[in-house]
Protein backbone atom coordinates (compact mmCIF):
# COMPACT_ATOMS: atom_id res chain seq x y z
CA UNK A 1 0.00 0.00 0.00
CA UNK A 2 1.52 3.23 -1.12
CA UNK A 3 -1.24 5.96 -0.01
CA UNK A 4 1.14 8.57 1.85
CA UNK A 5 4.38 9.71 2.26
CA UNK A 6 4.31 9.11 5.76
CA UNK A 7 3.27 5.30 5.55
CA UNK A 8 4.33 3.62 3.12
CA UNK A 9 2.92 -0.13 4.34
CA UNK A 10 0.44 -1.28 6.19
CA UNK A 11 3.17 -3.63 7.07
CA UNK A 12 4.75 -1.00 9.24
CA UNK A 13 1.40 -0.58 10.75
CA UNK A 14 1.05 -4.37 11.84
CA UNK A 15 4.42 -4.00 13.47
CA UNK A 16 2.85 -2.15 15.42
CA UNK A 17 0.64 -4.63 16.53
CA UNK A 18 2.86 -7.90 16.96
CA UNK A 19 5.86 -5.61 17.49
CA UNK A 20 5.39 -4.01 21.24
CA UNK A 21 5.64 -1.17 23.31
CA UNK A 22 9.44 -0.35 24.71
CA UNK A 23 9.66 0.92 27.90
CA UNK A 24 11.69 4.13 28.19
CA UNK A 25 15.03 4.17 30.07
CA UNK A 26 15.25 6.47 33.71
CA UNK A 27 16.99 9.52 31.56
CA UNK A 28 14.16 9.48 29.47
CA UNK A 29 11.38 10.00 31.77
CA UNK A 30 9.71 13.19 31.90
CA UNK A 31 8.36 15.57 34.74
CA UNK A 32 5.29 14.28 37.00
CA UNK A 33 1.53 15.38 35.61
CA UNK A 34 -0.49 16.19 38.25
CA UNK A 35 -4.19 14.80 37.71
CA UNK A 36 -5.27 17.94 36.25
CA UNK A 37 -2.38 18.48 34.22
CA UNK A 38 -2.96 14.87 32.89
CA UNK A 39 -6.38 15.61 32.07
CA UNK A 40 -5.79 18.59 30.04
CA UNK A 41 -2.92 16.65 27.77
CA UNK A 42 -5.46 14.26 27.26
CA UNK A 43 -8.25 16.89 26.17
CA UNK A 44 -5.82 18.83 24.02
CA UNK A 45 -4.90 15.35 22.30
CA UNK A 46 -8.53 14.12 21.69
CA UNK A 47 -8.87 17.92 20.41
CA UNK A 48 -5.93 17.77 18.26
CA UNK A 49 -7.46 14.15 16.49
CA UNK A 50 -10.41 16.14 15.57
CA UNK A 51 -8.51 17.94 13.29
CA UNK A 52 -7.46 15.23 11.12
CA UNK A 53 -9.21 14.85 7.80
CA UNK A 54 -7.58 11.38 7.40
CA UNK A 55 -7.04 8.84 10.07
CA UNK A 56 -5.93 5.01 9.86
CA UNK A 57 -6.17 2.83 13.17
CA UNK A 58 -5.09 -0.88 13.77
CA UNK A 59 -7.08 -2.75 16.37
CA UNK A 60 -5.69 -5.69 18.08
CA UNK A 61 -6.77 -8.08 20.56
CA UNK A 62 -5.58 -11.57 21.61
CA UNK A 63 -6.04 -13.83 18.67
CA UNK A 64 -6.52 -11.45 15.45
CA UNK A 65 -6.15 -7.48 14.78
CA UNK A 66 -8.37 -5.23 11.99
CA UNK A 67 -7.16 -1.92 9.77
CA UNK A 68 -9.60 0.89 9.05
CA UNK A 69 -8.14 3.92 7.14
CA UNK A 70 -10.54 7.07 6.07
CA UNK A 71 -10.06 9.93 4.41
CA UNK A 72 -13.04 12.64 4.83
CA UNK A 73 -12.25 15.08 2.13
CA UNK A 74 -11.16 12.69 -0.48
CA UNK A 75 -13.85 10.11 0.63
CA UNK A 76 -11.60 7.07 0.37
CA UNK A 77 -11.92 4.15 2.89
CA UNK A 78 -9.56 0.89 3.27
CA UNK A 79 -9.84 -2.16 5.43
CA UNK A 80 -8.57 -5.32 6.46
CA UNK A 81 -10.92 -7.16 9.35
CA UNK A 82 -10.41 -10.28 11.58
CA UNK A 83 -7.01 -11.46 10.55
CA UNK A 84 -5.66 -14.23 12.45
CA UNK A 85 -2.29 -13.21 14.32
CA UNK A 86 -1.09 -16.51 12.91
CA UNK A 87 -2.14 -15.72 9.34
CA UNK A 88 0.29 -13.00 9.29
CA UNK A 89 3.18 -14.44 11.29
CA UNK A 90 3.01 -17.67 8.34
CA UNK A 91 2.87 -15.18 5.35
CA UNK A 92 5.50 -14.32 3.54
CA UNK A 93 4.27 -11.43 1.43
CA UNK A 94 2.91 -8.28 2.95
CA UNK A 95 -0.70 -7.79 3.54
CA UNK A 96 -0.56 -4.09 2.83
CA UNK A 97 -1.89 -4.81 -0.67
CA UNK A 98 -4.36 -7.44 0.44
CA UNK A 99 -7.00 -4.23 1.78
CA UNK A 100 -10.41 -3.58 0.42
CA UNK A 101 -10.37 0.12 -1.10
CA UNK A 102 -13.50 1.85 -1.05
CA UNK A 103 -13.93 4.74 -3.56
CA UNK A 104 -16.69 6.51 -2.56
CA UNK A 105 -16.51 9.27 -4.60
CA UNK A 106 -16.66 7.24 -8.10
CA UNK A 107 -18.60 4.57 -6.47
CA UNK A 108 -16.32 1.52 -7.11
CA UNK A 109 -15.50 -1.05 -4.33
CA UNK A 110 -11.71 -2.78 -4.87
CA UNK A 111 -11.69 -6.35 -3.05
CA UNK A 112 -8.20 -7.66 -2.68
CA UNK A 113 -8.22 -11.79 -2.22
CA UNK A 114 -5.18 -14.47 -3.35
CA UNK A 115 -6.33 -16.44 -5.96
CA UNK A 116 -6.07 -20.44 -6.57
CA UNK A 117 -2.57 -19.92 -7.29
CA UNK A 118 -2.03 -17.49 -3.76
CA UNK A 119 -1.52 -14.62 -5.61
CA UNK A 120 -2.82 -11.64 -5.16
CA UNK A 121 -5.84 -10.56 -6.94
CA UNK A 122 -8.57 -7.43 -6.97
CA UNK A 123 -12.52 -7.40 -8.16
CA UNK A 124 -14.27 -3.96 -8.21
CA UNK A 125 -17.76 -3.62 -7.61
CA UNK A 126 -19.85 -0.71 -8.52
CA UNK A 127 -21.87 0.84 -5.72
CA UNK A 128 -24.94 1.73 -6.11
CA UNK A 129 -25.95 5.65 -4.91
CA UNK A 130 -28.19 4.98 -2.45
CA UNK A 131 -25.60 2.34 -0.53
CA UNK A 132 -23.01 4.76 -0.21
CA UNK A 133 -23.69 6.50 3.27
CA UNK A 134 -25.03 3.14 4.29
CA UNK A 135 -21.14 1.82 3.21
CA UNK A 136 -19.36 4.45 5.01
CA UNK A 137 -21.57 4.17 8.35
CA UNK A 138 -21.23 0.49 8.10
CA UNK A 139 -17.25 0.34 7.92
CA UNK A 140 -16.59 3.89 8.94
CA UNK A 141 -18.73 5.11 11.94
CA UNK A 142 -16.36 4.66 14.61
CA UNK A 143 -13.60 6.75 13.04
CA UNK A 144 -16.19 9.97 12.15
CA UNK A 145 -17.37 10.26 15.25
CA UNK A 146 -14.27 10.17 17.08
CA UNK A 147 -13.25 12.88 14.30
CA UNK A 148 -16.56 14.46 15.12
CA UNK A 149 -16.96 14.07 19.02
CA UNK A 150 -13.26 12.52 20.39
CA UNK A 151 -13.26 9.87 22.56
CA UNK A 152 -15.12 9.32 26.20
CA UNK A 153 -13.16 10.93 28.54
CA UNK A 154 -12.15 9.52 32.28
CA UNK A 155 -12.79 11.99 34.89
CA UNK A 156 -9.45 11.30 35.70
CA UNK A 157 -5.88 10.20 34.79
CA UNK A 158 -2.85 9.17 36.08
CA UNK A 159 0.75 10.07 34.60
CA UNK A 160 2.96 6.85 34.68
CA UNK A 161 5.59 7.74 32.32
CA UNK A 162 6.85 7.57 28.59
CA UNK A 163 6.72 4.79 26.59
CA UNK A 164 8.02 4.19 23.26
CA UNK A 165 5.23 3.26 20.50
CA UNK A 166 6.28 2.02 17.24
CA UNK A 167 4.84 4.50 14.22
CA UNK A 168 4.75 4.68 10.50
CA UNK A 169 7.47 4.28 8.48
CA UNK A 170 9.11 1.96 11.55
CA UNK A 171 9.63 5.13 13.38
CA UNK A 172 9.49 5.09 17.46
CA UNK A 173 7.10 7.96 18.89
CA UNK A 174 8.11 8.91 22.20
CA UNK A 175 4.30 9.14 23.91
CA UNK A 176 3.77 9.94 27.84
CA UNK A 177 1.29 7.05 29.22
CA UNK A 178 -1.65 8.11 31.05
CA UNK A 179 -3.70 5.10 33.17
CA UNK A 180 -7.33 5.51 34.19
CA UNK A 181 -6.88 4.39 37.57
CA UNK A 182 -10.77 3.00 37.68
CA UNK A 183 -12.33 2.66 34.63
CA UNK A 184 -16.27 3.45 34.49
CA UNK A 185 -17.90 1.28 32.21
CA UNK A 186 -20.49 4.04 31.69
CA UNK A 187 -17.53 5.94 29.54
CA UNK A 188 -18.28 4.42 26.59
CA UNK A 189 -21.55 3.76 25.89
CA UNK A 190 -23.18 0.33 24.00
CA UNK A 191 -23.05 0.76 20.31
CA UNK A 192 -25.52 -2.30 20.28
CA UNK A 193 -28.13 -1.28 22.55
CA UNK A 194 -30.56 -3.65 20.26
CA UNK A 195 -29.03 -6.84 21.57
CA UNK A 196 -29.42 -8.52 24.76
CA UNK A 197 -25.81 -8.82 25.60
CA UNK A 198 -24.71 -5.06 25.56
CA UNK A 199 -20.38 -5.11 24.80
CA UNK A 200 -19.27 -2.14 26.82
CA UNK A 201 -15.84 -0.21 26.30
CA UNK A 202 -13.64 0.79 29.55
CA UNK A 203 -10.54 3.09 28.36
CA UNK A 204 -7.50 1.79 30.56
CA UNK A 205 -4.67 3.77 28.94
CA UNK A 206 -4.17 6.08 26.34
CA UNK A 207 -0.27 6.85 24.71
CA UNK A 208 0.37 10.75 23.30
CA UNK A 209 2.83 11.66 21.49
CA UNK A 210 5.85 14.01 23.50
CA UNK A 211 6.46 16.12 20.34
CA UNK A 212 3.34 16.24 18.74
CA UNK A 213 0.74 15.69 21.18
CA UNK A 214 -0.83 13.07 18.95
CA UNK A 215 -2.78 9.88 20.22
CA UNK A 216 -1.31 7.19 18.94
CA UNK A 217 -2.45 4.63 21.39
CA UNK A 218 -5.66 3.76 23.56
CA UNK A 219 -5.61 0.22 25.04
CA UNK A 220 -9.05 -0.49 26.57
CA UNK A 221 -11.03 -3.50 27.33
CA UNK A 222 -14.40 -4.67 25.96
CA UNK A 223 -16.78 -6.73 28.16
CA UNK A 224 -19.97 -8.76 27.43
CA UNK A 225 -22.11 -8.87 30.66
CA UNK A 226 -24.59 -11.09 30.98
CA UNK A 227 -26.57 -12.09 33.94
CA UNK A 228 -24.75 -15.74 34.16
CA UNK A 229 -21.45 -14.28 33.29
CA UNK A 230 -18.74 -11.54 32.25
CA UNK A 231 -16.81 -12.00 29.23
CA UNK A 232 -13.45 -9.34 28.69
CA UNK A 233 -11.49 -9.10 25.91
CA UNK A 234 -8.59 -6.67 25.58
CA UNK A 235 -8.03 -4.43 22.90
CA UNK A 236 -4.93 -2.13 21.69
CA UNK A 237 -5.76 0.32 19.31
CA UNK A 238 -3.07 2.27 17.00
CA UNK A 239 -3.58 5.09 15.65
CA UNK A 240 -1.67 6.73 12.39
CA UNK A 241 -2.82 10.26 10.38
CA UNK A 242 -2.02 9.86 6.68
CA UNK A 243 -2.03 13.49 4.69
CA UNK A 244 -4.71 11.39 2.26
CA UNK A 245 -5.69 8.33 0.79
CA UNK A 246 -5.61 7.38 -2.52
CA UNK A 247 -6.54 3.73 -4.54
CA UNK A 248 -3.36 2.44 -5.76
CA UNK A 249 -3.33 3.14 -8.91
CA UNK A 250 -1.99 -0.94 -9.22
CA UNK A 251 -5.24 -2.17 -7.90
CA UNK A 252 -7.23 0.25 -10.42
CA UNK A 253 -5.17 -0.96 -13.33
CA UNK A 254 -5.09 -4.90 -12.54
CA UNK A 255 -8.94 -4.77 -10.49
CA UNK A 256 -11.33 -6.42 -13.04
CA UNK A 257 -14.95 -6.15 -12.13
CA UNK A 258 -16.03 -8.65 -9.73
CA UNK A 259 -18.04 -11.97 -11.05
CA UNK A 260 -21.02 -11.19 -8.72
CA UNK A 261 -21.87 -7.92 -10.37
CA UNK A 262 -25.21 -7.99 -12.29
CA UNK A 263 -24.96 -6.89 -15.63
CA UNK A 264 -28.66 -6.29 -17.33
CA UNK A 265 -28.82 -5.41 -21.14
CA UNK A 266 -31.80 -5.43 -23.42
CA UNK A 267 -33.68 -8.37 -21.19
CA UNK A 268 -30.50 -10.69 -20.85
CA UNK A 269 -28.51 -10.89 -17.52
CA UNK A 270 -24.56 -11.35 -17.74
CA UNK A 271 -21.96 -11.95 -15.06
CA UNK A 272 -18.09 -12.13 -15.06
CA UNK A 273 -15.98 -15.10 -16.13
CA UNK A 274 -14.13 -16.40 -13.98
CA UNK A 275 -10.32 -18.19 -15.10
CA UNK A 276 -8.64 -21.81 -13.75
CA UNK A 277 -6.94 -19.98 -11.47
CA UNK A 278 -10.25 -17.65 -10.31
CA UNK A 279 -9.21 -14.11 -11.23
CA UNK A 280 -11.76 -12.12 -13.15
CA UNK A 281 -11.25 -11.66 -16.81
CA UNK A 282 -12.91 -9.24 -19.29
CA UNK A 283 -15.42 -11.75 -20.81
CA UNK A 284 -18.99 -11.88 -19.50
CA UNK A 285 -21.37 -14.85 -19.46
CA UNK A 286 -25.05 -14.99 -20.41
CA UNK A 287 -26.54 -16.12 -16.88
CA UNK A 288 -30.07 -15.98 -18.63
CA UNK A 289 -33.48 -13.90 -18.65
CA UNK A 290 -33.32 -10.57 -16.52
CA UNK A 291 -36.56 -10.59 -14.02
CA UNK A 292 -37.87 -7.43 -16.09
CA UNK A 293 -37.63 -8.97 -19.66
CA UNK A 294 -40.22 -8.07 -21.73
CA UNK A 295 -42.20 -10.41 -24.12
CA UNK A 296 -40.84 -8.95 -27.08
CA UNK A 297 -36.99 -9.55 -25.84
CA UNK A 298 -37.59 -13.23 -25.22
CA UNK A 299 -39.44 -13.70 -28.35
CA UNK A 300 -36.21 -12.84 -30.72
CA UNK A 301 -32.81 -13.15 -29.06
CA UNK A 302 -30.23 -11.45 -30.83
CA UNK A 303 -26.57 -11.53 -28.27
CA UNK A 304 -23.89 -8.62 -28.79
CA UNK A 305 -20.75 -9.29 -29.25
CA UNK A 306 -19.48 -6.63 -26.71
CA UNK A 307 -20.93 -5.02 -23.60
CA UNK A 308 -19.50 -1.72 -22.23
CA UNK A 309 -19.73 -1.78 -18.77
CA UNK A 310 -18.21 0.83 -16.57
CA UNK A 311 -16.33 2.10 -19.39
CA UNK A 312 -14.66 -1.09 -19.96
CA UNK A 313 -15.33 -3.27 -23.11
CA UNK A 314 -15.89 -7.20 -22.27
CA UNK A 315 -16.57 -9.54 -24.80
CA UNK A 316 -19.95 -11.82 -24.10
CA UNK A 317 -18.27 -15.18 -24.60
CA UNK A 318 -20.73 -18.20 -23.24
CA UNK A 319 -23.87 -19.08 -22.55
CA UNK A 320 -23.93 -20.82 -18.92
CA UNK A 321 -25.60 -23.73 -17.35
CA UNK A 322 -28.94 -24.08 -17.70
CA UNK A 323 -29.28 -20.03 -18.71
CA UNK A 324 -32.96 -20.25 -20.99
CA UNK A 325 -34.16 -24.15 -19.79
CA UNK A 326 -37.85 -24.24 -20.64
CA UNK A 327 -37.98 -21.27 -22.27
CA UNK A 328 -41.61 -21.71 -24.69
CA UNK A 329 -41.03 -17.91 -25.53
CA UNK A 330 -38.20 -18.27 -27.05
CA UNK A 331 -38.24 -18.55 -30.78
CA UNK A 332 -35.39 -17.09 -32.50
CA UNK A 333 -31.59 -16.58 -31.36
CA UNK A 334 -28.76 -15.22 -33.30
CA UNK A 335 -25.02 -15.52 -31.06
CA UNK A 336 -22.79 -12.98 -31.14
CA UNK A 337 -19.06 -13.09 -32.78
CA UNK A 338 -17.21 -14.12 -29.32
CA UNK A 339 -19.63 -16.65 -28.28
CA UNK A 340 -17.15 -20.05 -27.58
CA UNK A 341 -19.04 -22.15 -25.87
CA UNK A 342 -22.79 -23.31 -25.06
CA UNK A 343 -23.14 -24.40 -21.73
CA UNK A 344 -24.77 -27.53 -20.19
CA UNK A 345 -28.93 -27.79 -20.70
CA UNK A 346 -28.43 -24.03 -21.79
CA UNK A 347 -31.31 -24.25 -24.25
CA UNK A 348 -32.83 -27.36 -23.16
CA UNK A 349 -36.58 -27.65 -23.76
CA UNK A 350 -36.92 -24.39 -25.66
CA UNK A 351 -39.87 -26.87 -27.19
CA UNK A 352 -40.88 -23.48 -29.45
CA UNK A 353 -37.25 -22.45 -31.04
CA UNK A 354 -37.16 -22.60 -34.73
CA UNK A 355 -33.92 -21.12 -35.62
CA UNK A 356 -30.68 -20.93 -34.12
CA UNK A 357 -27.53 -18.92 -35.79
CA UNK A 358 -23.94 -20.11 -34.96
CA UNK A 359 -22.91 -18.12 -38.17
CA UNK A 360 -21.09 -15.27 -36.59
CA UNK A 361 -19.77 -17.13 -33.49
CA UNK A 362 -16.67 -18.91 -32.67
CA UNK A 363 -18.48 -21.92 -30.48
CA UNK A 364 -16.26 -24.50 -30.33
CA UNK A 365 -18.22 -26.30 -27.65
CA UNK A 366 -21.51 -27.33 -27.18
CA UNK A 367 -21.92 -28.65 -24.05
CA UNK A 368 -24.28 -32.10 -22.59
CA UNK A 369 -28.35 -31.28 -23.31
CA UNK A 370 -27.38 -28.20 -24.26
CA UNK A 371 -30.47 -28.42 -26.98
CA UNK A 372 -32.31 -31.17 -25.81
CA UNK A 373 -35.82 -31.56 -26.45
CA UNK A 374 -36.10 -28.32 -28.81
CA UNK A 375 -38.38 -30.33 -30.92
CA UNK A 376 -39.31 -26.98 -33.27
CA UNK A 377 -36.01 -26.87 -34.36
CA UNK A 378 -34.76 -27.11 -38.33
CA UNK A 379 -31.21 -26.55 -39.66
CA UNK A 380 -28.41 -26.13 -37.44
CA UNK A 381 -24.61 -24.79 -38.92
CA UNK A 382 -22.13 -25.03 -36.82
CA UNK A 383 -19.06 -24.13 -38.63
CA UNK A 384 -16.35 -23.50 -35.90
CA UNK A 385 -17.78 -26.96 -33.49
CA UNK A 386 -14.94 -28.85 -31.77
CA UNK A 387 -17.15 -30.89 -29.49
CA UNK A 388 -20.91 -31.62 -28.75
CA UNK A 389 -21.61 -33.13 -25.53
CA UNK A 390 -23.65 -36.14 -24.86
CA UNK A 391 -27.13 -35.77 -25.51
CA UNK A 392 -26.38 -32.46 -26.93
CA UNK A 393 -29.82 -32.34 -29.26
CA UNK A 394 -31.66 -35.74 -27.99
CA UNK A 395 -35.33 -35.57 -28.82
CA UNK A 396 -34.84 -32.81 -31.53
CA UNK A 397 -37.71 -34.48 -33.75
CA UNK A 398 -38.27 -31.64 -35.81
CA UNK A 399 -34.37 -31.29 -36.79
CA UNK A 400 -34.05 -32.24 -40.33
CA UNK A 401 -30.20 -31.17 -41.54
CA UNK A 402 -27.21 -30.91 -39.53
CA UNK A 403 -23.64 -28.74 -40.76
CA UNK A 404 -20.57 -29.53 -38.71
CA UNK A 405 -17.52 -28.05 -39.52
CA UNK A 406 -13.46 -29.22 -40.12
CA UNK A 407 -12.62 -28.94 -36.92
CA UNK A 408 -15.00 -31.34 -34.94
CA UNK A 409 -13.05 -33.90 -32.96
CA UNK A 410 -15.62 -34.80 -30.92
CA UNK A 411 -19.23 -36.23 -30.23
CA UNK A 412 -20.95 -37.39 -27.20
CA UNK A 413 -22.80 -40.47 -26.52
CA UNK A 414 -26.53 -39.94 -27.65
CA UNK A 415 -25.98 -36.71 -29.05
CA UNK A 416 -28.34 -37.09 -31.77
CA UNK A 417 -30.53 -40.07 -30.25
CA UNK A 418 -34.38 -39.72 -31.00
CA UNK A 419 -33.87 -37.19 -33.71
CA UNK A 420 -36.76 -38.94 -35.81
CA UNK A 421 -36.90 -36.22 -38.37
CA UNK A 422 -32.83 -35.66 -38.96
CA UNK A 423 -32.42 -36.49 -43.01
CA UNK A 424 -28.78 -35.22 -43.69
CA UNK A 425 -25.75 -35.18 -40.95
CA UNK A 426 -22.91 -33.29 -42.83
CA UNK A 427 -19.15 -33.59 -41.39
CA UNK A 428 -16.54 -32.12 -42.84
CA UNK A 429 -13.97 -33.46 -40.97
CA UNK A 430 -13.02 -36.76 -43.09
CA UNK A 431 -12.12 -38.67 -40.02
CA UNK A 432 -15.14 -37.82 -38.02
CA UNK A 433 -18.03 -38.21 -40.84
CA UNK A 434 -16.14 -42.03 -40.85
CA UNK A 435 -16.48 -43.07 -37.69
CA UNK A 436 -20.15 -41.06 -37.59
CA UNK A 437 -21.24 -43.39 -40.85
CA UNK A 438 -19.71 -46.43 -39.12
CA UNK A 439 -22.03 -49.12 -37.34
CA UNK A 440 -20.17 -48.23 -34.23
CA UNK A 441 -20.99 -44.65 -34.45
CA UNK A 442 -24.82 -44.16 -35.61
CA UNK A 443 -25.06 -46.65 -32.81
CA UNK A 444 -23.20 -44.37 -30.11
CA UNK A 445 -24.23 -41.36 -31.68
CA UNK A 446 -28.00 -42.31 -32.01
CA UNK A 447 -28.52 -41.78 -35.47
CA UNK A 448 -30.53 -43.98 -37.54
CA UNK A 449 -30.01 -46.04 -40.62
CA UNK A 450 -31.84 -43.62 -42.71
CA UNK A 451 -30.01 -40.72 -41.78
CA UNK A 452 -27.37 -39.71 -44.94
CA UNK A 453 -24.10 -39.23 -43.63
CA UNK A 454 -21.49 -37.33 -46.04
Amino acid sequence: MRFIKRMTAVALTLAMVMGAVITAKPSEAAEEFTEAQALEAVKAAIEKHKTHSTVAYTLDSSDSWSFYAYDTVNRVGAVLTGVDAEYFNSRETGLDDELDWMDFKNKIYYEGYYNDNDELAYSFDPIDDEDVEDYIEYYFKEILNELKDGFPMASTYQYMGIEWVIGPDDQRNRCYVFDVPESDPSLYSSTYSDLEEDPYYMPIAIYIGVDDGEIYRIDEQRYFSTSMDTEYVSYHTFFEYPEKLEVPESVKKNARLSDEYEIYDKGIEYYVRMDDDYNATDNLYVYGFSGDAKKSQKKNIKFPDTLKVLGNTYKVQAISYNAFVGEKSIRTVKLGKNIEEIGEASFNKCINMKSFSFAKSKVSLIKKKAFYECKSLKELDIPKIKVIGARAFMNCRGLKKVTLGKKINKIGKDAFKGTSGLETLIIKNKKMKKYADSSKGREELGLSRSVVVK
